[in-house]
């Protein structure tokens, strides 16, 4: 039974965005209902028992992100702060019950974590393909994103499944694949699937997922691994730089003067290249003049959009920009909570750091997905994506197992 929750938890963040609920939106999704199920079976075996649950320094971020909700619902009593603060302490416990099931399965998780990833990965492929033959039979679905005046391609369709967007799509594609690479096959079928979804997808976090696939089928295949992190930087340096600005040779201005994320009026030109700012950049920049204004507490978890509001009226937003919800996971969340995000954000990152080393040999693919996801967060809100959570909770988990199989020594040290 805990080999199939864990299973079904994995293929669920595939379906991010299923259905709809009156008064709460896409918050409850089959990920929930799962998570729902384990927590119960947890506490019903034992899942707070002494010895059950291994507790370290590893687990403390997740108290941290805990504490920093509670505190943040508190200063700003409202109902939207507290609802998205529920949001960060759902999920931070949905990774430590992750790891209870990880650790509590033993070598028998893996032969699990292969499944689940299997089908994951085929079962979103389908839906990619399923949905552009869809769209072009019947000229309507769900599961693809018709994009008007798209900067470089114009009027486009966008996949993106049962998912609100083709970012959120890729981002969980490439946790598909990775979970695949590391514990199942990683074939030149998937390779070639993978680049296909990345390009139909038409994200700038598509480069991304190409570097990445690439990097696991050399290691898969070849075992090679030089020069795939070096590349999957440079991969986010680009992704950053055409996430915040958008390039046009030798075009007028008009040619994106309906894309309703780029501000023609202030391009600027360097040689025959205009350059158009876009509402990346302009959210970025906000995000990080909030948080300098608003250092201990933030502007309160869900307020960001009023605080551009306000931005706007003082001249310092883009009135003709959207005005939307933080496209990073940085200084865009660190304005809505609070330097305490921040210190949340490089303890995850130490600890991380310090497992994935450990694991490297072994299950590299992790390491390069952990890699993606810091790259991926500068310009994705990814502050409440789910499988994120899922991958720490593993991550640790496979950590743990790793350490005690060295002797009770290390793990008494790491305690």
């Amino acid at each position: 039974m805990e080999g199939i929750l864990i299973i079904s938890l994995i293929i669920s963040v595939g379906f991010s965005h299923l259905f709809f609920i009156q008064g709460i939106g896409y918050a409850f999704q089959p990920t929930e209902i799962i998570f729902l199920m384990m927590l119960l079976s947890g506490l019903s075996s034992g899942i707070c028992k002494k010895g059950n649950y291994k507790w370290g320094r590893f687990h403390w971020p997740f108290i941290l992100l805990i504490f920093i909700a509670m505190i943040n619902a508190l200063v700003y009593f409202s109902n939207q702060v507290i609802t998205e603060n529920l949001g960060l302490i759902y999920l931070s416990i949905l990774s430590l019950v992750t790891f209870y099931f990880v650790m509590r399965k033993g070598e028998k998780m893996e032969k699990y974590l292969a499944v689940a990833a299997k089908v994951a990965f085929y079962t979103l492929n389908g839906l990619v393909i399923t949905g552009l033959l869809w769209y072009f039979i019947s000229g309507s679905t769900r599961l693809v994103l018709y994009y008007p005046d798209y900067p470089y391609f114009g009027d486009v369709v966008r996949v993106k499944g049962f998912n609100y967007s083709p970012n959120i799509l890729i981002s969980v594609y490439a946790f598909f694949a990775t979970l695949k690479t590391s514990f199942d096959k990683y074939s030149k079928v998937d390779f070639g699937l993978t680049l296909l979804v990345a390009l139909l997808s038409l994200t700038k976090e598509g480069l991304l997922l190409i570097v990445l696939a690439t990097s696991l089928y050399l290691w898969k295949n070849y075992n090679i691994k030089k020069y795939t992190k070096p590349a999957l930087i440079l991969a986010g340096v680009f992704y950053l730089i055409f996430s915040q600005f958008v390039f046009s040779i030798n075009r007028e201005e008009s040619d994106f003067s309906s894309s309703f994320a780029v501000n023609t009026a202030s391009g600027f030109s360097v040689g025959n290249v205009m350059i158009y700012p876009t509402v990346y950049y302009y959210l970025f920049k906000s995000g990080f003049l909030l948080f300098s204004e608003n250092i201990l507490f933030g502007v309160g978890h869900g307020h960001f959009i009023d605080q551009l509001n306000y931005l706007t009226l003082e001249g310092r937003y883009p009135a003709t920009m959207p005005k939307v919800t933080p496209m990073d996971s940085y200084f865009g969340v660190a304005a809505q909570l609070g330097v305490l995000y921040l210190v949340y954000l490089y303890l995850q990152w130490k600890n991380m750091k310090e497992a994935l080393f450990k694991l490297e040999s072994q299950y590299f693919p992790l390491s390069l997905l952990g890699l993606y996801f810091i790259l991926e967060s500068l310009s994705n809100g990814s502050i409440h994506f789910r499988h994120y959570y899922i991958y720490f909770g593993l991550c640790i988990a496979l950590y743990y197992r790793a350490k005690t199989h060295h002797g009770p020594q290390v793990e008494n040290k790491e305690a």
